[in-house]
């Protein structure tokens, strides 16, 4: 088994061998002693041992598992930070008043960004998944009334992402969505919501909800191509149909292919892969389908004929 190190500029010894690119390879029944540390500031160093068992490797909290080929595997980290202890630190506040009670938002600083939101009898608090945040940072709570439920919707404005918490709150506060986009507008009952997807394409999705008794449900899609009149080579069209499946842009598929409705085909699968051992051929495309401690790669040949996609066919 040829196992691959997902990894960059970072402290990785196998087998007591400090590991500078390749593949280790080890058999059935054998193992790997592991010692990882990872770029980040205060990542705590991994030790373990991998034993290859049944073609399939032992588990671990933090290693997740790519299955690229029969023979071949590929392993990434999750790393575990252990930041020293330091006190909170508020950066932002907001306050709303709801049938004469006061909802007060703070945001804080403490090793990460935090978000409580308290009245005098309760209080809820959530660690927010935002890498950084000015100290001018913009902080938007809002309230959604309707049919008597009554939902609290906190807008933060990071660096370069944008996360919204909406509460439904009665006696106390109960958690109904959170999200991490790159541009979120919250008005009354409404929620935009914009992710702009890095890839080929630069495509945009634009998704609008709205919230109603206390649920949120999605109301309309729209994808928005930021390059407009892009004249793919055929090369790239596997890539340009690929990308607008991912996402679900039923439209867009069929305007690159003539072969009928094939998005089935790439149902549970989340991105687009290089596999490490082999160059992919002409108008092949490897996708990743997660699962549990890591997933497996899929491999599709594509059939490109006068400047659209005839056929697609899966390999393996």
């Amino acid at each position: 088994m040829n196992i691959y190190f997902e990894c960059q500029d970072e402290y990785l010894l196998v087998n007591g061998r400090q590991h500078t690119g390749g593949c280790a390879i080890i058999n059935e029944g054998g193992m790997l002693d592991i010692c990882h540390c990872g770029k980040e500031r205060y990542a705590a160093p991994l030790m373990t041992r991998l034993k290859l068992c049944g073609g399939l490797l032992s588990p671990c909290e933090w290693i997740n598992v790519t299955r690229w080929d029969k023979d071949v595997l590929s392993i990434s980290f999750i790393q575990k930070l252990c930041p020293p202890f330091t006190q909170p630190e508020p950066i932002a506040m907001q306050s709303v008043k709801i049938r004469g009670k006061s909802h007060n938002l703070t945001l804080y600083r403490q090793n990460g960004y935090y978000l409580t939101i308290e009245t005098c009898d309760e209080i809820y608090t959530k660690r927010i998944p935002l890498r950084c945040c000015s100290d001018d940072v913009c902080v938007k709570l809002s309230v959604c009334e309707d049919r008597n439920c009554i939902t609290l919707i906190a807008v933060i404005k990071g660096c370069d992402k944008e996360y919204m918490l909406a509460l439904n709150y009665t006696d106390d506060y109960y958690p109904l969505a959170c999200v991490l986009a790159d541009n979120i507008e919250a008005e009354g009952c409404e929620i935009l919501l914009t992710d702009n997807i890095r890839d080929m394409c630069r495509i945009a999705v634009c998704r609008r909800y709205l919230i109603e008794s206390g649920e949120i449900n999605l109301r309309d899609t729209r994808y928005i191509y930021r390059d407009d009149c892009i004249d793919y080579v055929p090369m790239l069209l596997p890539y340009a149909y690929a990308e607008s499946a991912l996402i679900g842009d039923i439209d867009r598929c069929n305007e690159l292919c003539s072969c009928g409705d094939k998005l089935h085909m790439f149902k549970g699968c989340t991105a687009i892969v290089t596999p490490p051992h082999r160059r992919l051929r002409p108008y092949e495309i490897a996708l990743l389908r997660p699962a549990k401690g890591g997933g497996g790669v899929q491999y599709y040949d594509f059939t490109v004929k006068d400047g659209l996609i005839s056929g697609i066919v899966r390999c393996r």
